[in-house]
């Protein structure tokens, strides 16, 4: 459970402030509370490289060595008639007074701008995520940039003089989504379980994989984007490898971080019919909390209320992944996924089966991501993809990607993603060959369901076929889906 490490942001007694104008913000203000806010003190020949790598450390990283580092402690913020102001003990000459706060926006892009206001005496600084924001006048009310506020978790940092006087408040944005944290919640911290996830090998003798265990706490990927099920690490087939293998610096709470064939459903369940505060569903993933925002994203940061748990049954060449969810207002489904090493055969195959246990209809799209790396030969190397269907780049076109025929041909150091289209209905047109320059390894990837999308993503480490199978189930119906993985090789 994550409910726990939660904290809403509320309305704390402060002193109104009047610009005298207009409010920049669509919505009204709330402060942010001095229970969020932790500070310290530090000599002023240390302050600016002090306050510089403060700014500098991600807001999902501790503080705690560098506090160390410097000699200093973390003190909890205090307010003083509606202002924001350090403890009596870090008052001292010749210092300065660092202020940091965690705020956390679980909406990518809002139809109307995020806003904060500020109001103080004493202001050397004031930052989000290592971007200033904001001269040192004492009144200041603008939008916060884009640029300056992540998805997910942003620091926030203001630096004071060290001065009785010095005293500041910050409101932001009254969504009713965002939240505030004095140091980021366990959810949040990559740090936690990097190298001891759980795992399993299995083999047919030809073909051996290494695959994760899906744990709510130690997990290989504790994000909140891609099912935990069927995280393949790595996978060696006739002398060759097939797949990108994790990152150097594992990160298990990246969203976007992740490693084989792992699979994401876009859509939510249970979003429309819910309130402003109330959970809804990520098949496969967990129960998240609505924010201010009609229609559902799938690249919004939502925050976690629950992760599901699945269950694991293993054998000599089968890992099954199993998960039960009954949801809130009447929705639920079993959902059972199989990954076969094929006996006698160079072959593995992802089997899946969905049942909408519910009493909704359920709306489904899933992709496999395919993170393919031949050999770990770079994409600068050049990669292709041959399709059984004549491509047609319809979104992104990358200027290092060629639609060539019925193939898709990248050369690339960086990393971009694109659609195509031209797939018929027919299964068959889900096969693609994937082979890159420098190894005799191929890998053929098909399934047995119709198209409803192509995508293709690419990254200096990896090489991404992504096809997509969609589904629409009543109150106990059931829908099954295969993806299969040949693996080629003189």
């Amino acid at each position: 459970m994550r409910r726990a490490v939660s904290a809403v942001l509320i309305a704390c007694c402060v002193a109104r402030i009047s610009t005298g104008a207009a409010s920049a913000s669509p919505w009204a203000y709330r402060a942010l509370p001095a229970t969020v806010w932790q500070c310290t003190a530090v000599s002023s020949g240390s302050a600016a490289d002090f306050a510089r790598r403060v700014t500098a450390t991600k807001a999902t990283e501790s503080l705690s060595g560098l506090a160390k580092a410097y000699h200093v402690k973390w003190h909890t913020a205090r307010t003083s008639q509606g202002f924001m102001v350090a403890p009596r003990s870090l008052r001292r000459p010749n210092t300065t007074t660092i202020y940091t706060t965690i705020l956390y926006n679980p909406v990518y892009k809002r139809r109307k701008p995020l806003s904060y206001r500020a109001y103080g005496s004493g202001i050397r600084q004031f930052r989000i995520d290592g971007h200033e924001v904001g001269g040192t006048a004492a009144l200041r009310e603008e939008a916060i940039p884009t640029k300056s506020l992540n998805r997910g978790a942003s620091r926030i940092v203001v630096v004071l003089d060290a001065a009785a006087s010095s005293k500041f408040v910050m409101q932001v944005s009254d969504t009713g989504d965002l939240r505030a944290f004095r140091t980021a919640p366990a959810c949040l911290l990559p740090q936690a379980h990097i190298d001891d996830y759980p795992t399993v090998t299995i083999t047919n003798g030809l073909v051996t994989a290494k695959v994760a265990v899906p744990d709510v706490k130690r997990g290989f990927y504790r994000g909140n984007r891609f099912e935990q099920a069927g995280f393949i690490i790595s996978l060696t087939s006739g002398g060759h490898t097939y797949f990108k293998s994790p990152d150097k610096v594992h990160d298990p709470v990246n969203d976007d971080r992740a490693a084989g064939p792992c699979e994401e459903f876009f859509n939510a369940i249970a979003y429309d019919d819910a309130k402003r505060g109330e959970p809804f569903i990520k098949i496969g993933v967990g129960l998240y909390e609505k924010p201010n925002m009609p229609k559902h994203l799938w690249a919004n940061p939502y925050w976690p209320v629950r992760v599901f748990p699945w269950a694991t049954r293993v054998s000599r060449n089968i890992v099954t992944f199993t998960q039960t969810v009954t949801g809130p207002r009447g929705w639920g489904y079993r959902y059972v996924k199989r990954i076969v090493l094929v006996p006698n055969r160079h072959e593995m195959v992802i089997e899946h089966a969905f049942r909408n246990t519910g009493s909704h209809q359920i709306d489904a799209a899933q992709y496999n991501h395919n993170w393919v790396s031949l050999d770990n030969i770079p994409t600068t190397a050049g990669y292709s993809c041959k399709l059984p269907f004549t491509p047609t780049i319809t979104r992104n076109f990358p200027p290092d990607v060629a639609a060539d025929g019925n193939s898709i041909l990248i050369r690339s150091g960086g990393s971009n993603n694109f659609g195509v289209i031209g797939f018929s209905r027919s299964p068959s047109d889900t096969s693609a060959i994937i082979s890159a320059n420098g190894t005799a390894a191929r890998l053929l990837i098909s399934g047995d369901y119709p198209l409803a999308g192509v995508d293709f993503f690419y990254e200096p480490d990896a090489f991404c076929y992504e096809p997509t199978v969609s589904f629409s189930l009543k109150p106990g119906q059931r829908y099954a889906w295969t993806r299969t993985y040949r693996f080629l090789a003189p």
